[in-house]
């Protein structure tokens, strides 16, 4: 009988364990995680749930039910704390052992910290817990410190606006969503946040913060200082690699995958957004923080497990939703100075298409557009060009400064 075992209880981990039991079906299957709840759903934290509009119980995927039906073992609240590659087999923080034919690593990342927000005031939102102590600070007329100004920030100040509370986004780069996305979309989503009454300060770091025992927190920047009844960071994340480290994996910000999610150990594959794996024609090896990542790789990973020859080629994608609105990037956009521009920019529903120095399209941002991406994704995977109809109804446009 095969022993699988998988690190990690998200997204990735939860998918593989279904789809490891559908493909070997008398095999042994441990999962482990490091929470005591159930596998849950991450990407409605920063929303749906920080809104009230659904609860704890109804983010768990409703197939862990089927746990015990399918003898899928799952440890919560148990933490892996060494792999031994020789014997084939991991150690739990219980000192129990567990022996592997195969292991995956679904360890996903955690919050990047500040030292000058260590005070256990600071929230950082990664689990529901988290999300949980936010959205009881999220109340009419209380103000909200948001630090950060990528996806994570952006979607937790839609979410503190739309239930009454007064919020300013502290953002140390010069813009909004500055990593890796153009700048006259990061002037268009910071446009859609002033619109909404977010308050935005680029360009500035908190030089100091005065938590004080009762009452509001007092943020000092480099000309003014505001006060807040809470204060959340989103500064970006830091993959959880140490265990493969420690194991002697390669890692290179992220655990470096072929393109069949598999380690330089033939015993240990890896799943998810902690993985570094080949991305695009040429393979580049890139670490993709989406839900996509998590949601597409642990069935490659399962089959080429269970000894199946499935190669992971997914086209980059990852969205956010921010006050009712819709945002998708396909491809890559992060190096294009040229685009073909659907709609306007000041409007409910445009389409920003990347191109190429040869001016061919390598990637799409879309805004409420959703089957302008459907078109894309076909376009990007066959390697066809743009329809004519496209071409005409879009108009060249090249990224711009952004004024925050």
């Amino acid at each position: 009988m095969k022993r699988y075992a998988i690190v990690g209880s998200g997204l990735a981990g939860h998918r593989a364990a279904i789809s490891l039991r559908n493909l070997a079906p008398s095999s042994s299957i441990h999962m482990f995680g490091d929470e005591s709840h159930l596998p849950y759903d991450r990407p409605p934290l920063t929303k749906d749930f920080l809104l009230g509009k659904v609860e704890q119980a109804q983010l768990t995927f409703s197939d862990v039910q089927t746990y015990d039906t399918l003898n899928i073992h799952y440890h919560h609240a148990t933490r892996i704390v060494a792999i031994d590659r020789h014997q084939r087999s991991i150690t739990t923080d219980r000192n129990e052992v567990y022996e592997y034919d195969k292991l995956l690593l679904a360890t996903g990342s955690r919050p990047r910290r500040l030292p000058e927000m260590e005070d256990a005031r600071a929230i950082y939102l990664r689990t529901v817990d988290d999300a949980a102590r936010l959205r009881s600070v999220l109340e009419p007329g209380r103000s909200i410190g948001i630090i950060g100004a990528g996806f994570v920030g952006l979607e937790v100040a839609a979410a503190a606006r739309d239930r009454g509370c007064a919020v300013c986004v502290i953002e140390a780069a010069p813009s909004v969503l500055s990593r890796g996305l153009p700048p006259l979309v990061s002037n268009a989503i910071q446009r859609l946040h002033l619109s909404r009454g977010v308050e935005i300060v680029c360009g500035q770091t908190a030089k100091a913060i005065e938590w004080t025992r009762r009452g509001p927190i007092n943020i000092e920047l480099s000309h003014r200082s505001f006060s807040a009844d809470a204060v959340v960071v989103g500064v970006g994340v830091i993959p959880n690699t140490e265990l493969a480290a420690a194991a002697g994996l390669e890692v290179d910000n992220g655990i470096v995958v072929d393109c069949h999610l598999q380690t330089a150990d033939p015993s240990i594959f890896a799943a998810g957004e902690v993985t570094k794996h080949p991305v695009g024609k040429g393979g580049a090896l890139l670490r993709l923080e989406s839900w996509n990542v998590a949601h597409k790789q642990p069935l490659v990973a399962a089959a080429c497990m269970t000894g199946h020859d499935l190669v992971y080629d997914e086209i980059p994608w990852l969205w956010s939703d921010q006050f009712g609105q819709n945002l998708q990037i396909l491809g890559d956009v992060a190096d294009s100075q040229d685009f073909l521009l659907r709609g306007h920019l000041d409007s409910e529903q445009w389409t920003l298409i990347a191109l190429n120095s040869a001016t061919e399209p390598t990637g799409a941002i879309a805004f409420n557009s959703g089957r302008d991406i459907s078109m894309m994704r076909r376009i990007l995977k066959s390697g066809g060009n743009l329809p004519l109809d496209v071409i005409s109804s879009s108009r060249p446009v090249s990224a711009m400064v952004p004024v925050c």
